[in-house]
């Protein structure tokens, strides 16, 4: 789940080293680009993923994510799938290297657009939302970018976890608005209502 540079960013770069040499060359390559650029259609990356993550588990969490009303999100044009965050308290139960886990109680919703019959079928699974604990990086002289929060269910063991759905800005943009970090007090029930 980890990106580098684009396309777009090398020709960014490239269009500044071409504007510094002569007019000659500039005008050829200039041209090229844009010929190219035009001819381009850029598609967002689907935000669907498969990865299967190794956990530990947090013993006594005092935080959460309390998402303040349903929010959704969807994976691209034409919309295919529907992810579906329920209104309710995701509890902090487990972390990995990158990310810290908050499971909800209930059920997290995928609606699967079914073919031939235009309309969504919803599936119900067991998981919640990850939290990414640093998303810029450098290794071995590379800056690499993980999402800053992605959907998760269940693994096949009780130490693993499978990240389906990578979330964005769209997701960060509505902290504060639609869901925020809380500290859980002894007294506060650590599971959503019903």
């Amino acid at each position: 789940m980890t990106y580098t540079t684009n396309k777009l960013g090398i020709l960014f770069y490239l269009l500044i080293f071409l504007l510094t040499v002569k007019i000659e060359i500039k005008s050829a390559v200039i041209a090229f680009i844009l010929l190219f650029l035009t001819g381009c259609e850029i598609t967002p990356k689907s935000p669907i993923t498969n990865e299967t993550r190794n956990v530990t588990p947090i013993e006594n969490p005092d935080s959460a994510i309390v998402v303040r009303s349903d929010m959704k999100f969807y994976d691209g044009k034409p919309i295919t799938k529907i992810l579906r965050f329920p209104k309710g308290i995701y509890t902090l139960e487990s972390e990995d290297e990158d990310y810290f886990y908050y499971k909800f109680e209930n059920r997290i919703e995928i609606n699967q657009l079914k073919a031939f019959k235009g309309i969504f079928e919803p599936y119900k699974l067991r998981g919640g939302i990850m939290i990414c604990k640093q998303i810029f990086f450098e290794e071995d002289g590379y800056f690499y970018y993980l999402p800053p929060a992605v959907a998760y269910v269940e693994g096949e063991t009780d130490d693993t976890r499978v990240a389906i759905w990578m979330l964005d800005k769209e997701f960060l943009g509505q902290r504060g608005f639609a869901w925020d970090k809380t500290k859980l007090t002894p007294n506060q029930p650590k599971t959503a209502s019903p």
